[in-house]
């Protein structure tokens, strides 16, 4: 999990980005927009939204503020331990 704060227009990475895993999101201040291949959609302060992030997908800061978004990725791996 990890709180990422970007400035009004810019996007977390430079280019649509795809990689192993599920992503959960959930936007704190802001407004977002986040498109996944083809489908797009707005999100605001207390919206969520999940995906496949096998997928190419971007997330940029569409407000007029500093965005805030927690973002919780889940990739199964081999070498993960149970916690007791």
């Amino acid at each position: 999990m990890s709180i990422v704060e970007f400035p009004p227009g810019v996007m977390i990475e430079d280019a649509p980005h795809a990689h192993e895993g599920q992503e959960v999101h959930v936007v704190i201040r802001g407004r977002i927009y986040a498109e996944q291949g083809e489908d797009g959609a707005e999100f605001a302060e207390g919206n969520s939204f999940s995906w496949n992030a096998c997928t190419p997908h971007l997330v940029k800061n569409i407000g007029e503020e500093t965005a805030i978004v927690l973002i919780s990725i889940y990739t199964e791996n081999e070498n993960d331990q149970e916690l007791i």
